[in-house]
């Protein structure tokens, strides 16, 4: 998995996650912009999903668990919520803020 960041023109945080799979499995490419607002895909592995992505003060994490584990400094995260409509599932993703960080950890939680 490859995530790339970056920041456009008017301020609005942008992911490209490109996953490529060892097995086979076609690859995939998400585009995601942190603006909190639900965006609807028909994924070529996981069926029809929705997905919003946003950055968060760990405080605010739904999960305490997707905030284990940060270095001290850090303080925001990126969180990435996927819900899965084919399945009724939901998975949960964090990523530190700071950009020079980003894709070095990862926390997750699967259906909720």
């Amino acid at each position: 998995m490859i995530i790339k960041q970056y920041t456009d023109e008017a301020g609005l945080t942008h992911l490209t996650i490109d996953s490529k799979s060892g097995s086979g499995l076609p690859g995939s490419t998400e585009n995601r912009l942190l603006n909190n607002e639900t965006r609807h895909a028909n994924h070529p592995l996981f069926g029809k999903i929705t997905g919003r992505t946003s950055w968060v003060n760990l405080a605010d994490l739904p999960s305490p668990w997707l905030a284990d584990g940060w270095e001290q400094s850090t303080t925001r995260a990126i969180l990435m919520t996927t819900e899965h409509l084919d399945i009724d599932g939901v998975s949960r993703f964090t990523i530190p803020g700071a950009k020079d960080q980003v894709g070095a950890k990862w926390r997750g939680i699967g259906r909720s």
